[in-house]
């Protein structure tokens, strides 16, 4: 019997999606089932891949086994990452010190347009550090604090860090993708790689990150 639940699940995985409770609810569900988690690993593992997770609050398809146009793709995720990897660190610190917070955001946390706009606009530090984020997201900046903010979270939505829930409120939720960039960068920070495309793919540790 046709299982649409499943194929819409693969497919998802098989295109490099990040699953969780945020960005893709009923895919997420379903393989927070340990039955369909592993139909879904069984079916992957045929084709040189495996389901994994980060302490079950998201899910990734990662390889098991590396051909040379394997290698290829994951070094072309691995650039994208580099590029994407400031721009997401500064926008934490950024919320970070809006709001002294001493935690990183996590799945599931709020970011409201409106609160973080009123925090910015009253300390001209926190001003100047966002100008220096719209340049590094590759934007030009704007005369005024909204719409310089307006650009950073469209770019977070854009690079999958933040999702818009409702499309009538000014409120964005963070989803499953920041754990993930963020496991990206421990293991390289670990392992003391410079440069992500030293990253050494025929490695046994590598097991499970692509």
């Amino acid at each position: 019997m046709f299982d649409q639940q499943f194929a819409n699940t693969i497919d998802a995985l098989l295109a490099g999606d990040v699953i969780c409770p945020i960005s893709q609810p009923d895919a997420f569900n379903y393989l927070s089932n340990e039955i369909n988690a592993e139909r879904i690993n069984s079916h992957l593992h045929q084709t040189g891949r495996t389901l994994s997770t980060i302490e079950k609050e998201l899910f990734y398809c990662s390889y098991t086994t590396f051909s040379p146009e394997r290698k290829k793709v994951v070094k072309q995720t691995v650039k994208q990452i580099e590029l994407e990897l400031r721009p997401i660190v500064e926008f934490l610190s950024l919320i970070l010190r809006s709001f002294n917070r001493e935690e990183s955001l996590y799945t599931g946390d709020e970011v409201k347009l409106s609160v973080l706009v009123g925090k910015i606009e009253s300390d001209k530090s926190l001003q100047k550090s966002l100008e220096r984020l719209v340049i590094l997201s590759k934007h030009k900046p704007k005369d005024s604090v909204t719409d310089n903010t307006k650009q950073i979270i469209r770019y977070m939505v854009n690079v999958g860090i933040l999702k818009q829930v409702d499309a009538t409120v000014d409120i964005y939720v963070c989803t499953g993708k920041l754990a993930y960039v963020l496991a990206f960068m421990e293991f390289f920070k670990a392992n003391k790689l410079e440069e992500f495309q030293t990253l050494d793919l025929d490695e046994p540790e590598q097991e499970g990150l692509f």
